[in-house]
């Protein structure tokens, strides 16, 4: 916990970077990557191995401060994932799919989708390193990939208590998939990119949110009604 403190401290100064910054719009939103980059990096290094009883290596830590690199020149962000996905142990992706299996249920669905969420964000890093030359491709392809994913994979554990409804959980993975294609072709479908993108929102979505709203007036409905207002 205290290296994902650390690492969340640490972002806020990049954040503060950021509003100071005076630059063009492209260079500005470079700089600005280094936010949400550090928060994933800080919570993922306790989160990821800590679900499954292990615990981080300290050179996950590294991740963030060289991510300061970033700010000068955005290809050293690429330098900052190493230490992140060795100090994660993204190496034990493939134990921790087993157990998840093996716990079953709809808790084990919940646990796989949480751990093909960052085997798939692994994947969408191959684009920015393709188009790691070209700033504004490396900038979509990071953000639509890489950071979109790691949104994804938490997205349906915390919405539904802040609008106090119930989670769904249909857990699938084409929100991932969606999202990964999305990164793809945003260097040379950027209208079909932006399709598939929203696509991945709406099926992000669909995992969590019930269908079966509850009806205005009913006793449910003033549950949920006084869970979002507390």
């Amino acid at each position: 916990m205290r290296l994902s403190l650390i690492g969340i401290s640490i972002s806020y100064i990049y954040a503060i970077y950021w509003s100071l910054y005076e630059g063009d719009l492209i260079s500005k939103a470079l700089v600005g990557l280094a936010f949400p980059l550090s928060m994933i990096f800080a919570i993922s290094m306790h989160s990821l191995p800590r679900t499954f009883r292990s615990k981080p290596h300290p050179i996950a830590l590294l991740s963030v401060p060289l991510l300061a690199l970033g700010l000068f020149d955005y290809r050293f962000y690429l330098m900052s994932l190493i230490p992140y996905l060795i100090g994660s142990k993204y190496f034990e992706l493939p134990r921790y799919c087993k157990l998840s299996k093996e716990i079953g249920g709809i808790a084990g669905k919940g646990l796989f989708y949480y751990c093909c969420g960052h085997a798939f964000s692994v994947i969408a890093l191959i684009f920015p390193l393709i188009f790691y030359s070209t700033p504004l491709t490396f900038l979509h392809t990071m953000l639509l990939g890489f950071v979109s994913i790691h949104v994804f994979i938490h997205l349906p554990t915390m919405i539904p208590p802040i609008l106090g409804i119930k989670n769904a959980r249909r857990y699938n993975y084409f929100p991932y998939v969606l999202t990964i294609l999305a990164s793809a072709l945003w260097p040379f479908f950027k209208d079909l990119s932006w399709l598939l993108y929203f696509s991945a929102l709406i099926a992000v979505a669909l995992v969590f949110l019930p269908l079966n709203l509850p009806k205005r007036g009913t006793k449910s409905a003033r549950r949920a009604g006084a869970g979002i207002l507390a």
